[in-house]
């Protein structure tokens, strides 16, 4: 604990209570104040990309990028025993709060990031088509091992547990590649010699843990920030949460008009947003593990963790019907406009 108190020396703050939260994490009360000291975990490149977000947080208005205090010597950080520490307002997390009241606050606080913070580019088209087209190339090998797992499953008198469950979602996964390929050639079709794609400051680790929400809603925790077009957060932010079974998968697709409405994104950003979560290379990795070596784990963990990719590719399938619905008419002229 003495590091701390090291730490606390180069803010002049003398205190009175310190609890250990994480082991990287530590809640400081001097009899006035509750402060957040924050041991950070970056490499030069990050480091350098953290230190801009707090720039630009301060030359920006960025309220929702939770604070940071300066240390005495008027750094954002404090160096002890070569490690580097952060110190920020304590914040608690309001009782009982579900996950659904916070949805619609934390896409609004990123919506509005990403929309202050954006720099258009402008970049070759092919650049965005090729990555994609030899990615459908790869989408139609798996999906062939996928077809040759499920047709040796179903020979199988008495199958496992997972030999069970793979054949149980073959449906919803096989679905998943056929969107992939639909959205791919929706991409493809495009004439556009040019794209106009968005920049922005991107938080890199976006969830509900991240944020948290007192007279309004914080983001903090931008040690893997990085400047990136915003679907790249949004893709984080569902990966983190969709493979809980509790999350509010409903109200987390119903409510994206909450972050539409601060930072509208391109046909094209929404096509390329689907494909990216579509994704169902996890899914396979599972089931190229348990056809080299069925006991590379206990039966639970492996089912537990397909069926974790599982509810993402679930909700990917949702959401690509929720933007075609509601955003998108997948046709050229419209890709086009």
């Amino acid at each position: 604990m003495e590091h701390i108190y090291n730490v606390l020396r180069n803010y002049k703050i003398y205190p009175m209570h310190i609890t250990k939260i994480t082991d990287r994490l530590y809640k400081v009360s001097d009899g006035n104040k509750d402060y957040a000291i924050k041991q950070a975990n970056f490499s030069k490149t990050t480091f350098s990309m953290w230190e801009s977000v707090y720039q630009q947080a301060y030359s920006k208005q960025l309220s929702e990028i939770l604070p940071i205090y300066l240390s005495d010597a008027g750094a954002l950080y404090s160096m002890v025993d070569g490690q580097t520490y952060y110190l920020q307002p304590w914040l608690e997390r309001r009782d009982g709060a579900e996950r659904n009241e916070e949805i619609n606050p934390l896409y609004q606080a990123i919506g509005r990031i990403h929309a202050k913070t954006k720099v258009l580019k402008t970049i070759p088209m092919h650049k965005v088509k090729d990555p994609f087209i030899e990615y459908r190339t790869f989408c139609s090998q798996m999906r062939k091992k996928l077809y040759s797992a499920v047709d040796a499953y179903e020979q199988i008198q008495f199958m496992s547990p997972l030999e069970l469950q793979v054949c149980t979602h073959f449906r919803d996964i096989d679905q998943a590649f056929q969107k992939i390929d639909e959205r791919i050639m929706a991409l493809n079709e495009i004439e556009e010699k040019e794209l106009s794609w968005d920049r922005c400051l991107c938080h890199g680790n976006l969830a509900f843990e991240h944020s948290i929400r007192s007279d309004q809603t914080y983001l903090l925790n931008w040690e893997r920030a990085q400047m990136d077009n915003p679907i790249m957060d949004l893709v984080s932010f569902f990966e983190n949460e969709t493979w809980r079974f509790n999350t509010p998968v409903d109200e987390l697709i119903e409510s994206f008009s909450t972050y539409y409405q601060e930072n509208e994104l391109s046909k094209i950003e929404l096509l390329i947003l689907s494909i990216y979560l579509l994704n169902p290379s996890p899914y396979l990795e599972f089931i190229d593990k348990y056809m080299m070596d069925p006991l590379n784990d206990t039966m639970f963990n492996q089912v537990r963790n397909l069926q974790f990719a599982y509810r993402r590719i679930i909700f990917a399938l949702k959401w690509t019907a929720y933007v075609e619905r509601e955003y998108e008419t997948i046709s050229l002229d419209d890709l086009e406009s």
